[in-house]
């Protein structure tokens, strides 16, 4: 989805510096990405069943090829990948991202539940029986994502409008095309109405 009007929208980032590591990339420690994504994935989806007795939970993984040129506000966040390396260029990680989005195409996991809700970051949302903890395993998707990217759709129980969300994780960096390093941005980009600064 290119809705015009919409893209990423990058905060000011205030005072705390966000460099290229993330402590939640211990989900990562002991399984290859895919052992990781099935386990978190699969955990958040069983925390999270819409009502009671909405069995089964159903998960579809699906990897793709898609062109880079497809990815919403891919120029846009180009840039922002890009002002990230400036900032860290020692960072293999932010390398590999930049040269993902100067690429033609690129491999998408496709993941799909039925009958769950995942929402939340850092909290549990889950009943209080549920097998994860505080929601770190929703970070999963993005942390395996070689450009810290990842969209959502969703549709609500008796409704047929279908939402349409995403977010990167990047680092804290200046704005693209600012020489002024007091203008440092944050390093949480979400897909939403550009001109809603407050949504």
């Amino acid at each position: 989805m290119n809705g015009i009007g919409y893209g990423f929208l990058f905060k000011p980032n205030g005072n705390e510096e966000q460099g290229p590591s993330n402590s939640g990339e211990e989900i990562f420690s002991d399984d290859t990405v895919a052992q990781a994504l099935a386990r978190e994935l699969g955990q958040n989806s069983l925390d999270a069943i819409a009502k009671d007795g909405a069995w089964p939970v159903i998960m579809v993984f699906e990897l793709r090829r898609m062109k880079v040129a497809d990815i919403p506000d891919v120029d846009n966040l180009r840039r922002h990948v890009r002002a990230a390396l400036d900032r860290y260029p020692d960072s293999p990680r932010l390398r590999k991202a930049v040269a993902t989005l100067e690429g033609e195409s690129i491999d998408v996991l496709r993941v799909s539940d039925y009958t769950a809700l995942t929402r939340g970051s850092g909290v549990s949302v889950g009943k209080t029986d549920a097998g994860g903890s505080f929601g770190i395993g929703k970070s999963v998707g993005i942390l395996s994502s070689l450009v810290r990217t990842e969209f959502w759709t969703t549709r609500t129980p008796g409704s047929d409008e279908t939402v349409f969300a995403g977010c990167t994780q990047l680092t804290t960096h200046r704005t693209p095309g600012s020489h002024d390093p007091r203008q440092l941005l944050g390093p949480m980009g979400t897909y939403t109405m550009i001109s809603d600064t407050q949504d």
